[in-house]
């Protein structure tokens, strides 16, 4: 039940509340014990991101091209720092075939584009049928071509141009056929092209020799070149993207289709187009923007029921003829070490904390493996209550414990007790409260509190102390005795 009288609650706590002064916990540093292992359950989710690996120093179209050694590398921070087990690829040719042994190694699923350009079309197809026949559990999906249509056909040429194109399309699918690939197959275009350049929404006949429907969104493109949709922020993006989805799938009903691109550009920092129809100026490149796009697409994705893919893992330096944004579309750093910032981690794992010994399901299969493959972490002492928040907004849980009113933080993420100065250490209650975190201001940073006898003390500016409770938050919900939840109801 709710308190009504949550004031005698509110007096009570600032007779006991314990100052904000730092205090460090001893023995933080815990040797975890073994953990049993249990029988294996499938739990995989497919969380795909688009992945180049032409970083700096390496050109598409003008070589070199990366080596497998840089492939293995990125494919490493990849799995390290974010949580996607898919990728979307672009081509076979020139050591990127690489690229599907190396994931199949790792367990990754991949959705792979054919890249279809003139003289090398049929190496390409070959190259792809052998790799499709070779991994036939490895590569999920085939596409013949990304955006050929966009990319090659304009109202001046479209007489000559589009039926070109169309046969193109039509033989690497007749190839992939005849040569016995089971994978799916369709051909990568933008949602208008799926449209037949028509809104509301049309067919086009190519729907009719694909097995699946690969929708490329942009709301950034549009706020340049479309006359429909000159003016979409980020805010707005993603929402925007699951309207465009809807769109395709309302005039294709029986095909499954999956977002195969969308994402926000991180940069030139405060850049933006003028849309070339309407003379609009919407939406700003930045990180902020970024992120905001990238986390709420996630989000609204997961609850819409749409398989997207995100564009795209690295920066790629070279992408400068695709304008001022060209070389910013990723979440992870183009040069070395390839740092990702933020994980887009939208997945929640399991976990225990044993007497200060933690121990996490690391690659999400929802069973225990070992100390290698999961993580096997000592943090905190026998009594402490464990805590998980994004304490630095970062998009990655990190661990921390709660005791007898002093929290202690893993604020840099390297699971481990460093210092107070490298990680938090935080006066915010007293022996017997109950340790709550959440956003609790929305602004992406987890920040903590504490549940006493059905008052809520929440540090609402995150400054890891108690103001006063029209700085922070003071709330009468519930009565002693009750557990405190937190939730994104």
């Amino acid at each position: 039940m709710v308190t009504k009288n949550w004031w005698i609650f509110l007096i009570f706590f600032f007779c006991f509340l314990i100052s904000p002064n730092q205090a460090t916990p001893e023995s933080l540093k815990v040797p975890p014990e073994p953990l049993v292992k249990m029988p294996a359950t499938d739990s995989s989710l497919m969380r795909c991101i688009a992945f180049s690996p032409y970083v700096e120093g390496y050109h598409a179209k003008n070589g070199p091209h990366p080596s497998a050694a840089l492939i293995d590398s990125l494919l490493d921070v990849l799995l390290q720092q974010t949580e996607f087990n898919c990728i979307l690829t672009y081509g076979f040719l020139n050591g990127l075939d690489y690229i599907i042994d190396t994931a199949h190694n790792r367990g990754m699923k991949v959705i792979a584009n054919i890249w279809l350009e003139k003289d090398q079309n049929d190496a390409s197809i070959a190259a792809g049928i052998a790799k499709a026949k070779q991994y036939p559990e490895t590569i999920t999906r085939l596409s013949c071509g990304s955006e050929m249509f966009t990319s090659h056909v304009n109202e001046d040429n479209k007489k000559v141009m589009e039926p070109i194109i169309q046969s193109l399309i039509q033989d690497c699918i007749d190839q992939l056929r005849n040569a016995g690939v089971t994978q799916p197959i369709t051909s990568i275009e933008t949602w208008w092209q799926w449209c037949n350049e028509s809104y509301p929404c049309q067919t086009r006949t190519l729907a009719d020799q694909v097995d699946w429907i690969g929708i490329n969104v942009y709301p950034w493109w549009e706020n340049k070149f479309s006359g429909y949709f000159p003016c979409t922020a980020a805010a707005d993006a993603a929402e925007f993207q699951v309207a465009r989805f809807e769109n395709v799938q309302s005039v294709y009903p029986t095909k499954t289709i999956l977002l195969t691109e969308f994402g926000w550009p991180a940069g030139p920092e405060g850049y933006s187009e003028t849309n070339e129809r309407t003379y609009q100026t919407c939406g700003l490149a930045g990180e902020s923007n970024q992120k905001i796009v990238i986390k709420e697409s996630l989000i609204r994705l997961r609850q819409a029921g749409i398989q997207g893919v995100l564009f795209s893992a690295f920066r790629e330096p070279w992408k400068t003829e695709e304008g001022s944004v060209g070389p910013y579309w990723g979440i992870c750093e183009g040069t070395f070490p390839f740092r990702c910032p933020y994980s887009y981690k939208m997945t929640p794992k399991l976990g225990i904390f044993r007497n200060g010994a933690w121990y996490l399901d690391n690659n999400g299969n929802r069973q225990w493996d070992d100390c290698t493959t999961d993580h096997c972490l000592g943090f905190g002492m026998t009594g402490d209550t464990p805590v998980v928040g994004d304490w630095d907004g970062s998009s990655r849980a990190k661990i921390g414990i709660f005791r007898n009113g002093i929290w202690v933080l893993d604020y840099n993420g390297n699971e481990q007790f460093d210092d107070c100065t490298t990680d938090h250490c935080l006066g915010f209650g007293m022996p017997g409260d109950t340790p709550v975190v959440g956003d609790w201001d929305g602004s992406g940073t987890a920040k903590i509190g504490i549940f006493r006898d059905g008052l809520w003390v929440l540090d609402y500016n995150g400054n890891g102390q108690f103001d006063d409770c029209t700085t922070d938050i003071c709330i009468g919900f519930g009565m002693t005795g009750d557990t405190p939840v937190t939730g994104a109801w």
